[in-house]
């Protein structure tokens, strides 16, 4: 498990984690926000591959359906 409170935590992850592509689509919307601590947000929980998409938003505390 990793977890990310920073906001080049996040990128790293993007570029080399399993996940990258769901954290991807959120990347632009959560830029928005880049002028506060990402910590202040929310944290991010990379999962293991082996767990679900649905225990990533669980984690989140949110969806993660792609934006319209």
């Amino acid at each position: 498990m990793i977890t990310i409170t920073t906001w080049p935590e996040l990128r790293a992850a993007i570029d080399c984690h399993e996940v990258r592509a769901i954290l991807s689509a959120h990347l632009s919307r959560l830029e928005e926000f880049d002028d506060q601590p990402l910590a202040e947000l929310c944290e991010f929980v990379i999962l293991e591959p082996a767990d679900r998409f649905a225990d990533l938003q669980a984690k989140l505390g949110r969806s993660l359906d792609p934006p319209p």
